[in-house]
């Protein structure tokens, strides 16, 4: 039965692992890193990484984005969402004062047919020329 080996050595044997996969070094052909590839490269098992380097495994791990790198991407999106928005609303207020205009317009033209129309006869042609 073999011994085991000492806490020591085996966390120099896990960072030198780590270093070998980083560095396309491996001894198991391993390219990418994690738990269980630095586990298989040592010869443990990964639980033996978790449980007792648990160090170890948090250099392994991706590190996780903090609640304030999450928050602003959050805001850097509702920052671009509110932008568009804002150019949508310089658009249809341009659109509403178009349609503005040609509503007085209308509401003029729409006046004088009216007048127009209190005779008999009306000569629409003429009343096009104004």
């Amino acid at each position: 039965m073999a011994g085991r080996k000492p806490s020591s050595i085996r966390a120099k044997e896990l960072d030198l692992a780590i270093a070998r996969i980083k560095l396309g070094k491996s001894r198991t052909g391993a390219t990418e890193l994690n738990i269980t590839t630095v586990a298989k490269e040592v010869g443990v098992t990964p639980a033996l990484i978790h449980n007792h380097y648990p160090e170890i495994a948090d250099k392994i791990r991706p590190p996780k984005k903090s609640n304030n790198q999450k928050q602003q991407v959050q805001i850097d999106s509702l920052e671009r969402e509110n932008a568009k928005l804002r150019d949508e609303q310089v658009t249809l207020k341009a659109k509403i004062a178009k349609l503005a205009t040609q509503n007085e317009v209308l509401i003029i033209e729409n006046a004088e047919l009216k007048k127009a129309a209190k005779s008999k006869v009306v000569d629409i042609k003429s009343l096009a020329k104004q």
